[in-house]
């Protein structure tokens, strides 16, 4: 929390900032002899569990056994690594935030203060970036709110709808995949679908 506050208070944020150590890494893998630069893609990952739909999160901080927080870094990166990064053929996220309007719904969050980007809401949200993605592969699983708890999928599939639309503009409907977490290998099987689909 120290370091993001630095950030932000020299105007900077540090999932800015990791940004540009990916695009840096992305960058370097570009130029290696030995890599196919044209077929790079992305998984961006969260460890945290997420809180149950059951449980009263309505609770003051530093209580014991408090909720869990969200780590929705991995899926954040992912999406805006791929957003500027043109050659990143293919994206998955796992346990990212379905948006940041979620985090407005209620006044408590579980959200780390490292992926907070002031104004971001003024500009657009999650499911814009999805959209500037198409025809892209893109699969987004097992989403949580801000008070990370996993999206009901219906919920996400109305939060995406204008990503669904943009996919079908671009002729590649079922290059946007929503769906629950699913198990590594399949996710690999997925991603190396993907490249070789081009």
């Amino acid at each position: 929390t120290s370091i993001s506050s630095t950030e932000l208070m020299l105007g900077e944020t540090l999932a800015g900032a990791r940004l540009r150590d990916v695009r840096s890494i992305l960058r370097f893998l570009r130029d290696r002899s030995d890599l196919n630069g044209g077929r790079i893609a992305v998984w961006g990952d969260s460890f945290a569990p997420a809180n149950s739909r059951n449980r009263d999160l309505r609770i003051p901080l530093g209580i014991p056994e408090a909720p869990v927080l969200a780590e929705p870094v991995g899926g954040l990166l992912a999406l805006l690594s791929a957003l500027f990064e043109q050659d990143v053929r293919t994206v998955y996220a796992r346990g990212g935030l379905t948006s940041f309007q979620s985090v407005l719904q209620i006044q408590f969050c579980y959200l780390p203060h490292d992926v907070i980007i002031p104004g971001v809401l003024t500009v657009g949200d999650l499911c814009g970036v999805a959209a500037a993605l198409a025809p892209r592969p893109l699969r987004l699983e097992g989403l949580v709110d801000g008070l990370n708890r996993r999206a009901e999928l219906k919920d996400v599939e109305a939060e995406y709808e204008p990503a669904r639309k943009a996919y079908a503009l671009a002729g590649s409907p079922r290059n946007l995949v929503v769906s629950g977490p699913a198990d590594d290998s399949a996710v690999a099987r997925w991603i190396l679908d993907s490249l070789s689909a081009r």
